[in-house]
């Protein structure tokens, strides 16, 4: 048996400090997001069972800050610059959708994937929740 305290395995190394770790539903992927001002940021997707990464997704300058998946497998990314980026299972870019506060931190999706929730900063220093509605993934 595995103790809670028990180290597996690490990942890496990434091109940054890793800002957020984020389980496929299945276990299949581990994505890790980097954070590193002035650079682009990246999500590495990993294989977790080959210990091996699977694809490397580009994020926008300035960094990443957060990663989620759906539990259809699409999987959710906040950055600096106040956007959220999807990409589909396969890890084709998908909608783009902008914060009203940057940057945008936290990402949550609904366990039915209906809804996508991340943390944000507005101008006067406090902290907000903004919810959107996912669409549904065609096919």
């Amino acid at each position: 048996d595995e103790r809670a305290d028990d180290e597996v395995h690490r990942h890496g190394p990434h091109p940054g400090p890793v800002s957020g770790v984020a389980w496929r539903a299945d276990g299949g992927h581990l994505a890790a997001a980097t954070d590193e001002p002035g650079w682009p940021g990246e999500v590495v997707v990993w294989d977790p069972a080959a210990r091996r990464p699977v694809r490397t997704l580009r994020g926008p300058a300035g960094g990443v800050l957060g990663v989620a998946y759906g539990p259809d497998g699409r999987l959710a990314a906040t950055a600096r610059d106040g956007t959220i980026r999807l990409w589909a299972p396969g890890g084709e870019p998908g909608p783009v959708l902008r914060g009203p506060t940057a940057p945008t931190t936290a990402p949550a999706v609904r366990p039915d994937g209906k809804f996508l929730a991340a943390g944000g900063e507005t101008p006067a220093g406090t902290g907000e929740v903004t919810i959107w509605t996912l669409s549904p993934r065609p096919g």
